[in-house]
């Protein structure tokens, strides 16, 4: 013992107290504090002693090892001086020197009844009966009445504020007994040591001995000192929470403000940051702010007012760290087991606290635990009651008594669960009362029943055996009354008598272990059936004990939060519309369901190992603090309220040296990022490889953000903490000469800052090592992109104004230039240095944004908008058209770069489109073109005739509306901007193309800086092409609003439904009408006539009447929406046929004999119904491709004819110009002839490259628009070359209407095949699902499908690479030099 706890025991003893010294040995805490835990020798050295010995004897039967409770306190007195027993003494206790719980003594009560009746809380009808009872001499009865009607009041203001609370106790692990004992210790703290300090000698005068002696080298006795005082000297520890106030400004404060321009973006499901990183912090503040709720009520409760004074301030500040102190003692050394007459409780053990650095268990699981020991405490007590008490209240004492044990297991973990108050009071683990019809309403019974003479004295003893040298931990001490001593220590000595006889046969076993043994064996196999332990986290550790553990692997972990779906309250606050309400309901229920079947299977492995584990070891009590999936019981900071709503679809994962990414997290990510569209293709088991690549690449940007906000944090901390540590050493060297407590408690202090320091420097390496794995992941992911390609500055005039208005006004692009590739790509956007990954590509301040702010500030267009009260699509729109026709508009360098012309399917020409009938892109594009031409008739001609001049009806003709409505769908951007979501049009971002494996990974509008911004996911070297992802799109979505087609596109598919047809529909209500006629026939007819009315189709099932249709159709439409499916909207693909179509098909062809609403549908249910699902699909496939005008074949052949005649006319123009002859002189002398050889030499050098049809379609794309672009260039120069000029013009401009027709008529047949492939090979996949299943395959087609048999046969002969190209998947939407 150093100096001070020296003198703390002396005091003690010089106050009475008795301490075993010749057994115990109160060790120097120089030798304790930070000891490993290797080094230590606690439990698991008498654990193998005890096993060797049942080894060699077969005197009792061998317990097993792991079923002894793991420590659950690192809290030690000292060590055993020798081998000790069950019950043995450990010192003698007079009851004055400890906090007695207010429930069991009427000491500690009365404090708070002072309290209580000068509060706001106490009831008039109590104030009146008080002076009553002052001015007269009332009878025992009536004082006693008093003083119960007094407690029971008392009793409901408490339950009350618990009621009204309880997710503030639960929150702070704190049951009813352990929030009454904070507000008792926080009382007598205010009354003895602030209000009156007489007032500690006047209320316990009677029970405390007078004592001379110095404490601490001061002045100051332990009778003078509050028991909060006492306390806080014999536990010794610094944590965050007992130094709460320094700690907070230090490192505890909550910086939720990081410099991360990251911060501001447009994904709306992004969480904050600052809650995802679980740290010590996050678990201070939420403390925090449950601590202020209950300082709040107590200094209320004693009757403490603020005011503005320097005094008040004081007080408040004292009153403040007592509570904090307080709960932090209770929660870590208020757990040994008092048990007096009638009652048992949790306290504290007046003897200096040492600290053994170890690992920790807490409860996980409780219920009701009844040991041998407890057993014989209750016994004890109801022999006692039963000579003053019926039979009635005996039997009651026996149930109170059960409670009792309840409390000897040491459970923290709050019982505020039931919603009704008595079930409250009941539950709690406050202590056994005595049996009376008010018990429940008074929890004060025992201590006005008790008297507390009775226990002026009482003994620490231990409560299991101990063997020389181990160390008595905190956990193993029980206090309990000199009676209830006597009578174990008799009972013992009978014990040991009667089992000697049978030891004594044993010569050559050791005396001590049997003397351990034979006092210590117990059954504890009811206490391994109801717990489980669990590990106290790093963050408990520092947050309650002061130290931490990262050594270990199930220590050493982060705790990273993230939120998978949003619960229904938070998406009717965030959704107004009622359908995309319903649909983000739908969204949310399919991922829950997903998450619960990949935890179902994850939870099944763990079962396995669990159960593996038991057939070695007979009881597992040991739970994995980092299981994967733990659902989160933090709650967000600053929202005490609606815990569960609030953390519903929040998941933890833990980071580990050993899990960089988490156990789960990444999954965890990818269920978050799925979206509607994508969650109709999720197939199981995706969420352990991949669901998509967009949802890869936004998934793994996504943590990556993440981490890095976290990394910022981290390092912000651990400069705090250094800055700190400085600052405490700098005053330590200057005050040298300053008092031994000074000193002391500025170590204590640096001590658990290099504490914190190593747990945030731990979590530092972590951070970083994921960091890492993710860029590499990254960088793997966007692997196809990175490669040199050739590519020529732009050299026309068009570009160098372009790039000069640019920099002009501070748009930044330091390592891009604009370009044109000649591997087929087109115009795009290339890197001119290496890019770092997370760097900022492009910066593009607001000013230089197109959207609906712009249009609305014009100084020409603004008043009229105003005026006419457009909505902001309607503005943008004509804003976008008016700009395009004004030859002096500011945003004419950008106007020039765009294409006069887009190739998307709303400008093909009816016949192209009949080519499309029946398909997905031709029902789109006519719905879209219907759509604009309703919303063009609303505005025009209407507004040109009120304002002729601003909006001339030739400007704002149908070309432009459809030009727009392209421009608008292929670039515009959806940012978030000043909390609104703008759409916008971003000049140099939209030269980037299209690539499913992109290296931009983000693009947001940077609120701090108000720009805006794209970011790179990967390193990028020079010479690169960089891409963005434009989504997760189907062709038929690519070709309406971007105007390519992607060959072997992986997001495409082809929509169906299973509905029934108009005819059957019309059939059935014929159908219905016979049964009505049959009903009431039947009615009319005998039972002889009944079994004729039924009738049965041509496989021998029962035609069911309309009633009994209806019903079955809605049940199996029930049964489809518990599945999260619908009847009448389902997708194909190439490269698989979705399971839900199978689901779906399965229950629809279900006959009623068949139906059973809990049958699994995602498995062949019989072979009727799966060979019936078979065909259907099969003769699905027949009729789709037969609605096609001609055969694949035919397709494929026009389409390489076309892409023929175009290489030779490229080959042709190749032979008559150069590629270096493109140059700003030739620009102004026949630009659309030159910049037609231009392109074809592109065209000409990709077919000789890779001789690929897809390609070629791509190029000639590319080509046709790049003459249309030159013509607009031309145009706007202002160059008048004369009449030849305008012929050849002329003449160009048909050939450029012959080209567009072209291009468009290859992205038609382009499409047709790719919808044909997806059919074809559907087919081929249910043809081998039949052969699989021993289902005979179908015949031949008839003749009707002649030509697709041939096709098919032609198909199988070949593989798809050898039917489409393989060429790389990257795009552009600006129609110029590009391969689209």
């Amino acid at each position: 013992m150093n100096s001070s706890d020296d003198c703390l025991v002396k005091e003690l003893e010089k106050e009475g107290m008795k301490l075993n010294s010749k057994r115990i040995s109160l060790s120097n805490s120089n030798s304790l504090v930070n000891t490993p835990l290797d080094s230590s020798p606690p439990m698991q050295s008498y654990f193998e002693q005890q096993q060797q010995y049942h080894q060699q004897s077969n005197i009792l039967t061998t317990p097993n090892i792991n079923s002894f409770i793991p420590q659950i306190s690192p809290f030690i007195l000292g060590y055993a001086r020798e081998d000790m027993s069950k019950d043995d003494e450990l010192a003698i206790i007079p009851s004055y020197l400890m906090p007695l719980h207010p429930f069991a003594s009427y000491q500690s009560l009365n404090i708070l009844l002072q309290f209580f009746k000068v509060s706001t809380f106490y009831p008039d009808s109590l104030k009146n009966s008080n002076n009553s009872i002052n001015l007269i001499v009332t009878s025992l009865n009536d004082l006693i009445d008093h003083k119960l009607s007094v407690t029971e009041q008392l009793t409901k203001v408490i339950i009350e504020f618990i009621n009204q609370n309880r997710n503030t106790l639960s929150n702070l692990s704190l049951s009813i007994d352990d929030f009454v004992m904070l507000l008792f210790l926080v009382s007598e703290y205010y009354q003895t040591s602030i209000i009156e300090p007489s007032l500690a000698n006047n209320t316990r005068s009677s029970l405390k001995k007078s004592s001379n002696s110095n404490f601490s080298n001061s002045s100051t006795k332990v009778s003078t000192l509050s028991y909060f005082e006492i306390i806080q000297n014999l536990i010794n520890i610094s944590t965050p929470i007992t130094n709460f106030d320094e700690f907070q400004t230090i490192v505890l404060n909550n910086n939720n403000n990081n410099n991360n321009n990251n911060n501001n973006n447009n994904n709306n499901d992004n969480n904050n940051s600052t809650c995802n990183y679980l740290d010590l912090n996050v678990e201070f503040n939420k403390i925090k702010i449950d601590l202020e709720v209950i300082f709040k009520w107590i200094i209320t409760f004693i009757g403490f007012k603020s005011s503005e004074n320097n005094q008040s301030d004081k007080i408040y500040n004292k009153l403040e760290s007592c509570l904090y102190r307080s709960y932090n003692y209770i929660r870590v050394a208020s757990i040994v087991n008092v048990t007096l007459p009638n009652i048992s409780f949790k306290s504290f053990l007046p003897l200096p606290h040492y600290i053994i650095q170890s690992n920790i268990y807490k409860h996980i699981k409780t219920s009701t635990i009844n040991n041998n020991n407890n057993k014989n405490i209750n016994n004890n007590n109801n022999n006692n009651n039963n000579n003053n008490n019926n039979n009635n209240n005996n039997n009651n004492n026996n149930n109170n008594n059960n409670n009792n044990n309840n409390n000897n297991n040491n459970n923290k973990t709050s019982p505020i669960s039931s919603e009704s108050p008595l079930a409250l009071t009941t539950s709690s683990s406050v202590c056994s009362l005595l049996s009376s019809p008010r018990n429940h309403s008074n929890l004060f019974l025992s201590s006005l029943e008790n008297d507390d003479e009775s226990f002026s004295e009482l003994v620490a003893v231990l409560n299991t055996g101990l063997f020389k040298d181990s160390p008595i931990q905190l956990e193993n001490i029980e206090i309990i009354t000199i009676s209830e001593f006597n009578k174990r220590t008799k009972h013992t000595e009978q014990q040991q008598q009667q089992q000697s006889k049978t030891l004594q046969t044993k010569q050559n076993s050791s005396n001590s272990l049997l003397r351990y043994l034979s006092s210590n064996s117990f059954d504890d196999s009811s206490l391994l059936d109801d717990y489980q332990f669990d590990l106290y986290s790093n963050e408990e550790l520092l947050l309650f004990y002061g130290y931490t553990i990262l050594d270990e692997e199930e220590m050493s972990s982060i705790k990273f939060e993230i939120q998978v779906f949003k619960p229904i309250n938070q998406l009717e606050q965030l959704f107004t519309d009622k359908d995309e309400l319903q649909r983000e309901i739908k969204l949310m229920k399919i991922k829950k369901s997903i998450l619960d079947n990949h935890l179902g299977k994850q939870q099944q492995q763990l079962q396995k190992q669990q159960q593996q584990k038991t057939e070695l070891n007979s009881s597992t009590i040991i739970h994995n603090s980092t299981s994967s999936f733990k659902k989160s019981q933090t709650n967000i900071i600053g929202s005490n309220n609606n815990i569960n709503n609030n953390n519903e679809g929040y998941y933890l994962d833990y980071l580990s040296q050993e899990n960089i990414l988490g156990i789960n997290l990444l999954e965890l990510t990818r269920l978050s990022k799925l979206r509607e569209a994508e969650s109709y293709f999720y197939e199981d088991d995706q969420l352990s490889t991949m669901i998509n690549l967009r949802n890869e690449m936004e998934s793994l940007v996504y943590l990556s953000k993440e981490f890095r906000m976290i990394l910022i944090k981290i390092t912000k901390k651990l400069n705090q903490i250094s800055n700190a540590l400085n600052s405490n050493n700098k005053t330590n060297n200057d005050n040298n000469n300053n008092n031994n407590n000074n000193n002391n408690n500025s170590h204590k202090i640096n001590n658990l800052l290099n504490e914190i320091e190593k747990y945030y420097k731990f979590h530092l390496s972590i951070i970083e090592q994921s960091l890492i794995q993710l860029s590499n992941l990254k960088n793997q992911f966007s692997k196809p992109t990175i490669k040199s390609v050739p590519f020529i500055k732009p050299t026309d005039e068009v570009y160098r104004r372009f790039e000069n208005w640019l920099k002009a006004g501070g748009v930044q692009f330091p390592k891009l230039q604009i370009a044109n590739f000649t591997d087929s790509t087109g115009r795009g956007v290339v890197t001119t240095k290496k890019v770092d990954e997370n760097e900022t590509v492009v910066m593009v301040p607001k000013k230089y944004l197109i959207n609906v702010d712009v249009a609305k500030s014009h100084p020409i267009l603004g008043p009229i908008f105003e005026e006419l009260h457009l909505n902001d699509d309607t503005i943008l729109f004509l804003f976008v058209i008016y700009e395009k026709g004004n030859p002096n508009s500011f945003w004419r360098p950008f106007y020039d770069t765009l294409p006069s012309y887009f190739t998307t399917s709303i400008h093909y020409s009816a016949t192209e489109l009949l080519e499309l009938e029946g398909t997905n892109l031709f029902e789109e594009t006519l719905h879209t073109k219907q759509q604009l031409n309703s919303f063009r008739d609303y505005l025009f001609p209407e507004l040109s005739k009120q304002y002729p001049d601003i909006f001339p009806e030739s400007q704002f003709s149908w070309e432009n509306f459809l030009w727009a409505r392209s421009l608008l769908d292929s670039r515009a951007i959806q940012l978030k901007i000043d909390g609104k979501i703008k759409s916008c049009l971003v000049p140099m971002a939209d030269m980037i193309n299209h690539h499913t494996n992109a290296q931009i990974s983000e693009r947001f509008f940077d609120q701090d800086n108000q720009c805006f911004k794209m970011i790179s996911s990967c390193n990028i070297p020079a010479n690169n092409q960089i891409f963005l992802h434009y989504g997760a799109l189907q062709n038929w979505e690519l070709a309406l609003y971007y105007g390519f087609i992607i060959p072997n596109n992986i997001y495409d598919s082809l929509h169906i439904g299973y509905e029934l047809e108009e005819e059957e529909e019309e059939e059935e209500e014929e159908e219905e009408e016979d049964d009505d006629k049959d009903d009431q026939d039947q009615d009319q007819l005998g039972d002889e006539n009944q079994e004729k009315i039924k009738q049965y189709d041509e496989h021998g099932e029962e035609i069911l009447s309309k009633r009994e249709k209806k019903q079955l159709k809605e049940a199996k439409d029930r049964l489809l929406e518990k599945h999260n499916l619908v009847a009448d909207s389902h997708f194909l693909r190439k490269d698989r046929i979705p399971s839900k179509n199978f689901a779906c098909l399965r229950v629809i062809l279900l006959t009623q004999k068949e139906f059973n609403p809990f049958i699994d549908i995602w498995n062949p249910i019989n072979l009727r119904n799966e060979s019936t699902v078979l065909q259907t699909l099969y003769q699905l496939g027949l009729s789709l491709l037969k609605n096609f005008s001609s055969t694949f074949i035919e397709d494929q052949h026009l389409l390489d004819s076309m892409n023929s005649t175009n290489n030779d006319q490229e080959i042709d123009n190749n032979n008559e110009n150069d590629i270096d002859k493109l140059s700003l002189e030739n620009e102004n002398n026949n630009n659309n002839n030159n910049n037609n050889n231009n392109n074809n030499n592109n065209n000409n050098n990709n077919n000789n490259n890779n001789n690929n049809n897809n390609n070629n379609n791509n190029n000639n794309n590319k080509n046709n628009d790049e003459q249309i672009k030159k013509k607009q260039r031309n145009d706007s120069s202002g160059n008048d070359s004369g009449d030849n000029n305008d012929d050849e013009n002329d003449s160009s401009s048909n050939s450029e209407i012959d080209l567009q027709s072209s291009e468009q008529m290859k992205m038609v047949l382009q499409y047709r095949i790719e919808q044909k492939q997806i059919l074809v090979t559907t087919i081929e996949k249910v043809v081998q699902l039949m052969s699989d299943a021993g289902i005979q395959p179908p015949l031949s087609p008839e003749s009707t499908y002649t030509d697709y048999e041939n096709d098919d046969d032609d198909f199988d002969n070949q593989t798809f690479e050898e039917q489409s190209s393989s060429s790389e998947e990257y795009f552009s939407d600006t129609n110029e030099d590009e391969n689209n």
